[in-house]
């Protein structure tokens, strides 16, 4: 089937129950396998990390580029709507029914959420990322929580999610990120806490929500020493 993108788009006359695009709703089937909390694994299985999309529970964090025929459609809707403010004519209307399919398209362009992972060079602190693994201070923590020592890749990914969403990110989306499941968190989060929060200050911590991790990004850098 071929369908147009947007539920709001309409083929016909508005009615009850009816819409001409697709939901996401209607395209979506989610498949789970669910098990008993505190059960022994099951050979050749492993609890999966929380797989909501980031924008379910954080913030949006990025913008997208508008296409070249995005760009076209939404000059198209702002000259239809001089043309019907009686301003000067210019070059053809858009065409009928894209004004509701693309409404967002005459401001900053539809948001997206950030990928927990891959992301772009210097995005997401990177630089401050790469200097806290490189510094001293962050080696004497390593040897100072010895065995029970979080592996720097976890630290790494952790950091990157927490400083692209401005130092505060949800528990799922940390736990996403760290590739445990919710339940599998707070063990990682304390081995975290071991790590960066030198002489017992809150570097990272947990907001009242109970549902937020925070990242003070000066305090990280001050107690490294990583500079700005």
């Amino acid at each position: 089937a071929i369908l147009a993108w947007d539920e709001k788009l309409r083929y016909g006359v508005k009615k009850a129950g009816y819409h001409g695009g697709a939901s996401l709703q209607e395209i979506t089937v989610p498949v789970i396998v669910l098990d008993y909390r505190g059960r022994p694994d099951l050979a050749g299985w492993r609890l999966a990390s929380p797989q909501v999309p980031t924008w379910w529970n954080d913030p949006l964090v990025s913008r997208r580029q508008l296409s070249s025929v995005e760009a076209q459609l939404a000059a198209a809707i702002t000259t239809g709507r001089r043309q019907k403010g009686g301003g000067s004519k210019a070059g053809p209307p858009a065409p009928e029914g894209f004004e509701s399919l693309l409404p967002e398209l005459t401001q900053a362009g539809p948001a997206v959420a950030a990928p927990l992972t891959a992301l772009p060079a210097g995005a997401g602190g990177g630089g401050l990322v790469d200097r806290l693994l490189g510094s001293p201070v962050y080696a004497a923590q390593r040897a100072r929580a010895g065995r029970r020592a979080l592996g720097d890749d976890v630290v790494a990914a952790v950091l990157r999610v927490l400083l692209a969403r401005g130092g505060r990110a949800h528990r799922e989306t940390v736990a996403a990120a760290a590739g445990v499941p919710v339940g599998g968190l707070e063990p990682r989060l304390a081995a975290l806490r071991r790590l960066l929060n030198v002489e017992g200050y809150t570097v990272v911590g947990e907001d009242a929500d109970g549902v937020t991790i925070v990242l003070d990004e000066k305090l990280l850098a001050e107690q490294f020493e990583l500079g700005r």
